[in-house]
């Protein structure tokens, strides 16, 4: 499978390709391999690259979008700002989910 290949490549040059794919209504069925492979690369400009393309996720990519950024403390301003300037729905948040 390609995005297994693509994930062993520097997070410098797989990011921009799986955040492209996050972008592309087309690719929905590639959606969510393409979030979990983004969950090994701590750098903001994920953070920042899943909110700029939420309104093209399909459900189940918001869905690990949003633990994606609950679970790395760096990511926590951007999803606040995110909620605060209505681009993502405080109801997108699950409170009960682990």
């Amino acid at each position: 499978d390609n995005l297994e290949l693509l994930k062993l490549a520097p997070h410098n040059r797989s990011r921009p390709v799986f955040l492209e794919i996050l972008g592309d209504t087309s690719s929905a069925d590639l959606q969510p391999a393409a979030v979990a492979a983004l969950r090994m690369d701590g750098d903001l400009a994920v953070a920042t690259g899943l909110i700029q393309r939420w309104r093209t996720l399909i459900p189940t990519a918001r869905t690990q979008a949003i633990q994606l950024l609950l679970d790395r403390t760096s990511f926590h301003e951007v999803l606040l700002s995110a909620l605060e300037s209505g681009k993502v729905a405080g109801a997108a948040i699950d409170v009960f989910a682990e």
